[in-house]
């Protein structure tokens, strides 16, 4: 099958897919998996379909319907009625596309039922392997805390995306300013800014100079308020962050972030640092441009350079994998449950413990962030992986 030609109705209708969305076929998560990763211009595409696939289901709200369900919706509703749209033989196209939503919708509902009932006899207990004390835990969203020089602490909109600092005001990425700024706080008398976010929240970040930064759970970002007047832009990251460098307009003032005894300078260039305390080592990974660790090593795009204990060594990567959180998904390749459990422990804001013997597990694949964490679990659970949840406690069992 030339899934290359598909187009969102071939891949709704295409029933390997579906399991796939669903996550209780192994094979079919792994093939799908692996095909995006091989086939990345085809993921906007495959992903809309994704998201159809779930909507069509009931799975998500009247909120966040897409433009395209009400494409789809209206279709059926013609349908209900026994309007039919006239079609003359100009337009050959216009009959297969509809005809195939029909087709979609009808496997689609179907299988939406079986979904329904197994979540439900999840959620009732029985047999399943993943037990539940309490509701389900959504995912991580946009949330962040902005501490000025004096001490304030601003809790960001979780309605906005971004923060811009610039030379004249704070505001959102929208354009729209900031509230509870407290009097005489303008950006020339602020000494240092740290935006960080918390377990379960993410943010972006417009730095004075323009570049653009991209904060991940449990992280924070430290700099001045104004680059100006300095040798160094100099930055402080603690867990992790993408970068998009922007070249100042006087050479030779380099861009630094530093982080767990890491020092990474730059000119201009897109990179993205994990220096989670928890992960062992400090993982530097160029996108675009060049970058110097810690004023030894020089890398170059798809490389990563990892530090720990003084030591620096680099290896070629899997771009991808490295940028899925930002991104909107989870990409592990060959990955432990204890590397799967500390970034599912991040972004749903849970404490994971082991019951028993840590199982074995080498998981490869990829799965949405948008997604409650019963529903992650579950598929981590094909891999013969069994979790427990307690309130915002997870439980591994072999």
């Amino acid at each position: 099958m030339d899934h290359l030609a598909y187009d969102i109705e071939d891949f709704l209708c295409d029933v390997s897919f579906q399991r796939y969305c669903l996550g209780n076929d192994d094979a079919d998560v792994v093939y799908w998996s692996r095909w995006i990763a091989a086939h990345p211009e085809k993921r906007p595409q495959l992903e809309k379909a994704k998201k159809l696939y779930f909507e069509l289901n009931g799975d998500i709200t009247d909120q966040h319907f897409s433009a395209d369900y009400a494409v789809f919706k209206e279709a059926f509703s013609k349908r209900q009625v026994g309007y039919i749209e006239e079609e003359d033989s100009h337009e050959p196209a216009k009959v297969k596309l509809w005809s195939k939503i029909i087709v979609a919708a009808s496997i689609v509902f179907a299988i939406g039922a079986g979904l329904w009932f197994y979540q439900t006899a999840l959620h009732k207990g029985g047999e399943a392997t993943i037990a539940f004390s309490t509701n389900d835990i959504k995912p991580g969203k946009n949330i962040a805390i902005m501490t000025l020089g004096n001490g304030q602490a601003i809790n960001l909109s979780e309605a906005k995306r971004g923060v811009v600092i610039d030379a004249a005001k704070l505001s959102y990425s929208d354009g729209s300013s900031l509230e509870h700024l407290s009097e005489g706080n303008t950006i020339n008398n602020l000494e240092k800014i740290m935006i960080s976010t918390p377990r379960g929240g993410q943010y972006q970040v417009e730095l004075p100079d323009g570049t653009k930064v991209w904060l991940n759970a449990a992280s924070s970002i430290s700099f001045p308020a104004s680059f100006s007047g300095l040798s160094r832009r100099m930055v402080e990251l603690s867990g992790e962050a993408y970068f998009e460098v922007t070249k100042t307009k006087i050479k030779h003032i380099p861009f630094v972030v530093t982080s767990n005894g890491q020092e990474v300078e730059v000119l201009g260039t897109h990179f993205n640092i994990n220096a989670y305390a928890d992960e062992g080592s400090v993982k530097t990974t160029l996108l675009e441009g060049l970058v110097r660790v810690s004023k030894k090593v020089v890398i170059h795009p798809g490389e990563q350079a990892q530090f720990a204990n003084g030591q620096i060594s680099t290896s070629k990567v899997d771009v991808g994998e490295v940028m899925s959180w930002k991104e909107g998904y989870f990409q592990f390749n060959n990955a432990d449950i204890k590397a799967i459990m500390r970034q599912i422990s991040r972004w749903y804001d849970v404490d994971v413990r082991y019951e028993g013997l840590t199982p074995e597990l080498a998981f490869s694949g990829e799965i949405q962030k948008d997604l409650s964490i019963a529903r992650v679990l579950k598929i981590l659970n094909k891999s013969g992986v069994h979790f427990r949840i307690a309130g915002r406690e997870v439980i591994v069992m072999p």
